[in-house]
């Protein structure tokens, strides 16, 4: 089963959720805008917790979950204090934490599941954990801007960067047709302009080499995305933020 190996693939510490720490931190800021003092927070799938011990510092309570070890053991190398289980994200439920959030976030934690049935699934039990009108915070991968973004790669010569083995994309559409029997969708965010800065442009003016995430590029691409939110550039963006309120 791809699950297995998903599971192995996330057990070596040498493992990184995500590789580029520019876009780590706008992920991040992103997240921690939404969130107040007095929230009851979920982290499903935290991984290493980087963006974790941030959501940690700002709200009320935290409770963080992931099914691995090393993931959770990098997070309690960060902050010991923040309260953790380890746990599969499928087999959430109101009875394994005796209470309700009013928000719980996943962070490219659905994408790492093995099919849609699964990312469904996940996304019900999360709809059951929110107390009423709590907010779901969606941080994930979508097939629309990766293929957009390789469509113009490809007039420009550069090869397509492909979805990790390891991730299962969603389509928006698909998506937001089945979380309408949970939720009202309050917010979407792409991060076009840094990923069109940093995966087409910053590529073309370097190619044959491929710029590194720290490239002074990057960097600006970074400090532009996080000044101008929801820009004129459009839907080239691999990830989106959705932020939806449980009906």
């Amino acid at each position: 089963m791809k699950n297995k190996e998903i599971r192995k693939y996330w057990e070596n510490p040498s493992t990184e959720s995500m590789y580029d720490k520019n876009l780590l931190e706008i992920e991040i800021n992103s997240i921690l805008e939404l969130l107040n003092e007095n929230d009851r927070v979920v982290d499903l799938g935290c991984g290493e917790g980087e963006g974790t011990v941030k959501y940690h510092e700002k709200v009320k309570r935290l409770i963080a979950v992931d099914f691995s070890i090393s993931r959770l053991e990098k997070l309690r190398q960060k902050n010991s204090n923040i309260k953790s289980f380890q746990m599969d994200i499928r087999d959430i439920s109101c009875e394994r934490f005796h209470e309700r959030f009013t928000k719980v976030i996943t962070q490219r934690s659905l994408i790492n599941l093995e099919s849609f049935e699964e990312q469904k699934e996940v996304i019900k039990r999360i709809h059951s954990l929110l107390e009423d009108e709590g907010k779901y915070i969606m941080l994930e991968g979508f097939v629309g801007g990766t293929g957009k973004t390789n469509e113009i790669r490809k007039d420009f010569n550069l090869s397509s960067i492909e979805i990790k083995w390891h991730n299962l994309f969603f389509e928006k559409d698909e998506l937001l047709e089945y979380t309408s029997k949970y939720f009202d969708l309050e917010l979407s965010r792409d991060f076009s302009l840094y990923f069109f800065i940093t995966r087409v442009f910053n590529a073309i003016i370097n190619y044959p080499e491929i710029p590194k995430w720290d490239n002074a590029v990057n960097v600006l691409a970074k400090e532009m995305e996080n000044k101008y939110k929801n820009s004129f550039i459009k839907g080239v963006s691999r990830l989106e933020l959705l932020v939806f309120r449980k009906k």
